[in-house]
């Protein structure tokens, strides 16, 4: 552009090209601006002309786009917009085929679309409504439980009994009920109550040459022991409060257990003696802390042991090995052939293991050293000495014949107690021997029970040249006073000069003539018509329980000086009224009393806990009579005792026992005045032994 000529003033001047235009303003200070678009209207007689090129960048303001007629591509996706409300929403075709933005839905989504798993963020979102009942979820897909009480036990086959394929719950006492229970330990020792009911217990064993010492393994209680020498054992290593282990001779030879010969670690045999342990021979030791010591408790094969053992736990005072055994209804107790009640034997002690227990082998082999049996010979419970036996079979009527066992050498008895018969008892079988040329009493049918008619059938054999048999009826009289008896025979004829009578007094016996070897007879009772005359004379002496009425009790005759009306016997609790001259609480002990009658007697043991105040003056205690039976205000005491004064030297003095008037509920026990006796204030008072009577 050519200005020419004179401009004045030139306020602006406005460019155009390519669509731009610029204003020029020489004289603002904002001199130049540049506007867009510009359309450029082209002159009349230009024709057709561009308004967007096609190589150039314009920006189109607006302007409409028919979508029939055009299309649009290669359109970035950065270069979509939309308003800040459609944000996160997707472009849909409504109804009418308008297109709108909107949030996807369900409807949105094609049945066959298989969005992959991957593809979904569900983290916290499923819940359990959102799983069908019918699900049937696998146990494939669960991941597993490791939180404690996720699982109850209501929701599994948990219980307590003994059910096949069923989990063990524990009962409110925290037990359970199992069969067979395999293990290859246990840790701890186990009870007799862990392994009740058991038909047996497996245990780790330890293979093993015994030398003075054994050594069990850790963990394995049985100790297998395959010695080819003869060995002594004297002690086993590693002992603990109430362990148990065994011990098995499996080698060639015989080993020997010695008695308390290995400090802590040494064995009580129980008999004090060696114990031999044979070969194919099981022994159990159990350690008993208070000894210190190994105890031989039990076994089988082995002398002192085999067969069927109990542990008693009851005081073993008094006992030895070898004593026969009874049950007297509360505890084991000597066995005694004298009556049928004491001789019911169960077994013969053969271990004594400390003061409160010891073993009884019910059958099985017992050996006691220096014991002096016979081998071979039978062995019977004595008649004459509580537990012991006896090579003589007892034969009086009344006893009983109880064969213990068979001895295997003159220490060891094969132990296998027989059921008793009652020498002469109803029904029971009875022999005993005959001697030539003699009389044998063989039943008495007044002692121990009176048989007023009966019957004695057996057979007589004397040597080996004649045996017979015999049926013997007999009766009492009618006036009591004699018994007739009527023998049979059968068989050999009995030899001129045998008979079989009865004395008046009941006794049957058998006369021999002279025959040679050995007379036997062996014969029952049977006794239909067993009584006794009533009122019955009772021997007191026989009394052991319950109580005779005073009128059963006998009455005074000529002879007699007095009839027994009354007899109780009891403790009585001492307490004290009152006392002088005494410092400290005076305690007494072992108070009794006994009537008889209408005479009572009564104990003090001992007063003790109590000491002299004040030498020289009158000391006494004042003991109440509450307890004591029949006493009233007209009571008189008499009595005596001793009082021992602890002094240097020390002194007795008498004790007097007197009324404590006025009431006479007292019983007044003076010392006397200790003066010139050398006692000296504070010397104890020991008084022991104080009797005294009174009468009701």
């Amino acid at each position: 552009m050519k200005i020419f000529g004179s401009i004045k003033e030139l306020v602006s001047t406005v460019f155009r090209q390519n669509g731009k235009e610029i204003e020029l303003k020489p004289n603002s200070a904002s001199y130049a601006s540049v506007t867009t678009p510009v359309v450029e209207l082209p002159p009349p007689d230009s024709g057709t002309v561009e308004l967007v090129g096609k190589t150039s960048a314009q920006t189109l303001t607006n302007k409409t786009i028919d979508g029939d007629s055009n299309t649009l591509q290669d359109i970035a996706a950065s270069s979509l917009k939309t308003v800040l409300a459609d944000a996160d929403k997707a472009l849909v075709r409504d109804a009418t085929g308008a297109v709108t933005s909107a949030k996807i839905a369900n409807v949105n989504v094609d049945a066959a679309a298989a969005i992959a798993y991957s593809k979904l963020s569900l983290a916290n979102s499923i819940v359990n409504a959102d799983i069908a009942s019918a699900a049937g979820i696998v146990d494939t897909k669960l991941a597993t439980i490791s939180t404690a009480g996720k699982v109850a036990n209501s929701a599994t086959t948990a219980t307590d009994a003994n059910t096949v394929g069923a989990i063990i719950a524990r009962d409110g006492s925290g037990n359970f009920s199992a069969g067979a229970i395999t293990a290859t330990s246990f840790n701890g020792p186990l009870t007799s109550s862990a392994i009740s009911g058991a038909t047996s217990v497996s245990y780790a064993v330890t293979t093993a040459n015994a030398d003075s010492t054994v050594t069990p393994a850790a963990d394995r209680p049985v100790i297998l022991l395959n010695n080819t020498v003869s060995t002594t054992i004297n002690s086993v290593a590693n002992p603990a409060a109430g362990k148990q282990v065994f011990l098995i001779n499996d080698g060639l030879v015989d080993l020997t257990i010695n008695d308390n010969n290995g400090g802590s670690t040494g064995i009580f045999t129980g008999t004090g003696s060696p114990f031999t342990l044979k070969t194919n021979a099981s022994v159990s030791l159990l350690y008993n802390s208070s000894q210190s010591r190994w105890v031989l408790s039990g076994g089988a094969g082995g002398s002192g042991s085999g067969g069927t053992v109990l542990l008693v736990g009851q005081s073993s005072t008094g006992l030895v090995v070898g004593d026969v055994m009874y049950v007297n209804g509360t505890n084991f107790t000597k066995a005694s052939a004298a009556a049928a009640n004491t001789a019911e034997v169960v077994g013969v002690v053969s271990n004594i293991i400390d003061a409160s227990s010891y073993e009884v082998t019910l059958t099985g082999l017992v050996e006691k050293a220096g014991w002096g049996l016979t081998p071979g010979e039978v062995y019977f419970l004595s008649a004459t000495t509580s537990g012991a036996i006896t090579v003589t079979e007892p034969s009086t009527i009344g006893q009983v014949s109880v064969p213990i066992g068979v001895a295997q050498t003159s220490t060891q008895l094969i132990v296998s107690p027989k059921r008793g018969v009652v020498v002469g008892g109803t029904n029971a079988r009875t022999e005993l021997t005959l001697a030539s040329a003699s009389t044998t009493n063989i039943f008495n049918a007044q002692t121990p029970t009176l048989y007023q008619a009966g019957e004695l059938t057996g057979w007589v054999k004397l040597g080996n040249s004649q045996k017979f048999y015999f049926r013997a009826p007999f009766a009492q009289n009618g006036a009591e006073t004699n018994w007739n008896i009527s023998p049979s025979y059968v068989g050999d004829t009995p030899p001129a000069g045998f008979s079989i009578q009865m004395s008046s007094a009941g006794v049957v016996s058998v006369t021999c003539p002279t025959f040679a070897g050995t007379g036997l007879v062996n014969y029952a009772l049977n006794a239909p018509a067993v009584g006794a005359t009533f009122p019955l004379a009772v021997d007191a002496s026989s009394l052991t329980t319950g109580t005779v009425a005073a009128a059963r009790l006998p009455l005074a005759t000529s002879t007699t000086p007095g009839a027994i009306s009354y007899y109780e016997e009891s403790s009585w609790s001492v307490t004290f009224a009152s006392s002088a001259n005494i410092t400290g609480t005076a305690v007494a002990t072992g108070g009794s009393y006994t009537r008889i009658g209408n005479t009572v007697f009564v104990r003090i043991a001992s007063i003790t806990g109590c000491s002299i105040t004040t030498a020289g003056a009158q000391t006494y205690l004042d003991i109440n009579s509450t307890g004591l039976p029949g006493v009233t205000n007209s009571t008189i005491f008499y009595g005596s005792s001793y009082c021992a004064i602890v002094a240097s030297p020390n002194e007795i003095l008498p004790v007097a026992i007197a009324d404590s008037s006025p009431t006479h509920s007292r019983i007044f026990l003076g010392i006397g005045s200790t003066s010139g006796l050398g006692v000296v204030n504070g010397d104890a008072i020991n008084i022991s032994s104080v009797y005294f009577t009174y009468t009701i």
